[in-house]
C-alpha cells in the first residue's frame, strides 16, 4: 500500500474525492500536483551568487539558509535596498535566483525549484 498526501479544497472530501482539481495538494504513486525540477546548494556572500532555471515564469521555490548550524526557511523577508540591513536574502526573477549572504562569512543556501506539470 502506497502513502498518499491529500489536502482538499473547501467543500470536498479528501478521503473520498478522486478528482485532482478538487485538491490544494494531491499525491499518489502515479501523480503529484507539485513536481521538483531541480535542487541544489550554493554559498554566497554580499556580492551574490546567481543560478538560473529553464522556466519562463517564477515557479514555486523553497529556500533554506544555514544560521549557526541550523537550517532555516527563507520566506518573504523585507530587505532595505540601500543598507542591505536584512541578510541573507534572495531575489527571484523569471529565469533565475540571486542569493545574497553575509559579507564576512559566506552564507550556505539550499534550494528546491518546483514546476507546473505541463512545463517539462
Amino acid at each position: 500500500m502506497s502513502q498518499v498526501i491529500r489536502v482538499s479544497l473547501p467543500g470536498y472530501n479528501a478521503l473520498t474525492d478522486t478528482n485532482p482539481d478538487h485538491f490544494a495538494l494531491y499525491s499518489d504513486e502515479d501523480w503529484v500536483l507539485i513536481k521538483e525540477l531541480t535542487r541544489g546548494s550554493v554559498s554566497a556572500n554580499s556580492d551574490g551568487q546567481i543560478i538560473s532555471f529553464p522556466l519562463n515564469y517564477i515557479p514555486t521555490i523553497l529556500i533554506y539558509y544555514q544560521d549557526g548550524g541550523i537550517w532555516r526557511s527563507l520566506t518573504g523577508q523585507y530587505r532595505d535596498v540601500d543598507t542591505k540591513a536584512k541578510l541573507p536574502y534572495v531575489i527571484i526573477i523569471e529565469g533565475g535566483i540571486g542569493f545574497y549572504g553575509n559579507s564576512v562569512t559566506p552564507t550556505n543556501f539550499k534550494y528546491f525549484i518546483c514546476y507546473d506539470n505541463n512545463d517539462v
